[in-house]
C-alpha cells in the first residue's frame, strides 16, 4: 500500500476570486473545496490542520519554494471550502511578486493549488479514489497551468475526467512516487515525471 503521508499536491481545487480593489495588494480565493478532483479524490475542508502552515504562511508560485510571491492570511473553512487572502508585498520588493500580481489582476493567473500531508482517509465507494478526512496544509500556490486545462476562473463546475485521464494521472503519480522513493525531492520528482511523459 502507498504511504499516503507523502506530501500531495492537489490541482484545480481552488481559484482566485478577485483582487480586493483595483490598487489592492491582496486577493481573495478558494484554496480547496469538497469536490472530486481529477483523480476523483475529495479533501474534506473541515479536516484541515492549518496550525503549522499559519506559522509561516508563504504563498508560492507553481509549488516552487524558491518563488515566494506573498503571504496567506484569513485562512478558514467556509461552506465546505478553505478560503483565504493572498497578500502581495509592496511594489518593488519582489519583481516576481509584482509580475504575478499583474497577471492576477489581468485574469491570466487564476488557479490555486494546495500541497498537503494526508493524516486520515477512507475509500470512496465504487471509485477506487480516496476521501481525505484529516490532512495538514503544507503550502498553497498560485499556478499558471493547472493539471486540467478546463480549470479556469470562469468555470466553477468541471466535467468529470475520462477513464483515460484518470489512468494517465495515476501513472504519473506512480512515477513521481518512485522518484521520491529514489531520493528526489517532491518538486524535482514532479518535474522529471512530467518531463518523461512529454
Amino acid at each position: 500500500m502507498v504511504d499516503r503521508r507523502e506530501p500531495i499536491r492537489k490541482f484545480i481545487t481552488g481559484h482566485v476570486e478577485k483582487l480586493l480593489n483595483d490598487t489592492s495588494l491582496s486577493c481573495f480565493g478558494t484554496l480547496t473545496a469538497e469536490k472530486p478532483d481529477r483523480m476523483g479524490e475529495i479533501v474534506v475542508a473541515s479536516g484541515g490542520d492549518f496550525k503549522n502552515f499559519l506559522g509561516n504562511p508563504m504563498a508560492l508560485l507553481n509549488h516552487d519554494p524558491d518563488q515566494i510571491i506573498g503571504k496567506w492570511s484569513g485562512i478558514m473553512v467556509r461552506d465546505k471550502e478553505v478560503v483565504g487572502t493572498l497578500n502581495f508585498p509592496e511594489p518593488g520588493i519582489s519583481q516576481r511578486a509584482d509580475e504575478v500580481r499583474g497577471l492576477v489582476k489581468a485574469g491570466i493567473i487564476s488557479a490555486i493549488s494546495i500541497g498537503f500531508i494526508p493524516l486520515a482517509w477512507e475509500p470512496i465507494k465504487g471509485s477506487g479514489a480516496l476521501k481525505f478526512t484529516r490532512w495538514e496544509l503544507l503550502e498553497a500556490s498560485l499556478v499558471a497551468v493547472p493539471a486540467l486545462p478546463q480549470a479556469l476562473i470562469s468555470q466553477r463546475k468541471l466535467a468529470p475526467p475520462s477513464r483515460e485521464e484518470r489512468m494517465a494521472e495515476a501513472a504519473l503519480l506512480a512515477k513521481e512516487l518512485q522518484l521520491i522513493e529514489a531520493g528526489f525531492g517532491v518538486v524535482e520528482a514532479r518535474h522529471f515525471a512530467r518531463r518523461s511523459r512529454a
